[in-house]
């Protein structure tokens, strides 16, 4: 330690040093692990969240694919390309259905692109309403179910292991408005 009384040796000051770096550099090497995995595991929520919201977004719009109860020319549920259109005759200026599809949401387009779901309500723009949308495809197994998969990814790659993890949904969902009304709507 101290040979003489007037402080440490050089040695002394060297070994200090060595293990202060250590010290510092293992502290360094925890909280970049610690920041590695919070990143990667805040990526992994954001894509099962996205996940998790495709139920409810599409069977808020699908469910009432095909109401026409006046028999309109019109199909209810199209797959065109990439394209799912869904038309339904859901109100009127009196809340009722009204033989035409020109209220909001009554003409539903939705699609994947630029790694969104999107929505095209009536003759408007598509619009985003979900993020992270990687893939995106409809089918019509029968007159009344749908069938749609959905696979939704990470938005970047995960720090750890330099790949993108991505969920895959698939959703069958039932028709119950597939068909005209049985008994034709009633003025009073």
């Amino acid at each position: 330690m101290f040979t003489d009384g007037r402080g440490y040796s050089l040695i002394e000051l060297l070994w200090v040093t060595f293990l202060g770096t250590l010290l510092v550099g293992g502290l360094l090497s925890a909280v970049h692990q610690a920041q590695t995995w919070t990143s990667n595991l805040g990526l992994l929520v954001e894509s099962e969240e996205n996940a998790a919201l495709v139920p409810l977004v599409l069977s808020s719009f699908v469910t009432s694919a095909g109401n026409n109860r006046f028999a309109g020319s019109w199909e209810g549920f199209s797959i065109t390309g990439d394209e799912v259109s869904l038309l339904s005759d859901i109100s009127g200026p009196d809340g009722r259905p009204d033989e035409s599809l020109t209220d909001p949401f009554e003409r539903v387009h939705l699609r994947a692109k630029e790694g969104n779901l999107q929505l095209r309500s009536g003759d408007g723009s598509f619009q985003p309403i979900l993020v992270g949308v990687s893939a995106f495809s409809a089918d019509r197994p029968s007159q009344s179910l749908s069938l749609f998969e959905v696979e939704s990814a990470t938005s970047r790659e995960l720090l750890a292991t330099r790949k993108t993890v991505t969920t895959r949904i698939q959703l069958l969902l039932a028709l119950p408005n597939y068909r005209p009304n049985l008994f034709a709507e009633v003025d009073e």
